[in-house]
């Protein structure tokens, strides 16, 4: 298991490149999947019904969102771990916070770490 990544020109609009061309890394591919055809695919590789991974990740669904939302960080197999968090700029004072990111974090455990695809052969 092997994330393809292509390097990219692109035009900074904003930072310290602003107005030159820079190479962003990015996924070879990137496309959505529907849940419907993720838990058929889940249900076909574990040999159980549809309806009983439907349940299985419904439930599995809420257990990820409570844990994480409550600021834990939650296994995801085959993958790492996953935990959200913010980034903003200190302030003064806390009502005066506006600009605050979100992100996703994923501490990819050994095997997809070892496996990723080197950027220059």
């Amino acid at each position: 298991m092997a994330l393809k990544v292509k390097a990219q020109e692109k035009m900074q609009k904003i930072g310290t490149y602003a107005g030159k061309y820079r190479y962003v890394m990015m996924p070879e591919i990137y496309t959505s999947l529907s849940q419907d055809k993720v838990i058929k695919e889940a249900a076909l590789r574990s040999g159980v019904s549809k309806g009983i991974m439907q349940a299985c990740w419904d439930a599995a669904g809420e257990v990820i969102k409570a844990w994480a939302t409550e600021g834990h960080s939650v296994a995801l197999p085959g993958l790492g771990t996953m935990r959200f968090g913010l980034r903003a700029k200190s302030v003064i004072s806390p009502p005066m916070h506006k600009a605050v990111y979100r992100k996703i974090h994923i501490n990819g455990d050994c095997v997809c770490r070892n496996n990723a695809v080197p950027l220059h052969p």
